[in-house]
């Protein structure tokens, strides 16, 4: 398990380099509507868009325990 380097309302970093970043409610609202982020998910992966049409189903990444 990783040990905790710094610590704020809005991100902890662990001393493997990795990061957990946490947004408002507004700013997930923002990011899932908006293209500029890539219709991000609340896994914060990109959605999927296939033919043109957002596919917001579960995160097949997420899903698949890559990611965990």
């Amino acid at each position: 398990m990783s040990k905790v380097v710094y610590q704020d309302a809005k991100v902890t970093e662990y001393d493997d380099g990795t990061e957990e970043v946490r947004f408002s409610e507004k700013e997930w609202e923002i990011m899932r509507s908006d293209p500029a982020f890539g219709y991000v998910r609340r896994c914060g992966h990109k959605t999927t868009i296939v033919n043109g049409e957002l596919i917001d189903n579960d995160c097949m990444e997420c899903e698949s325990g890559f990611y965990e």
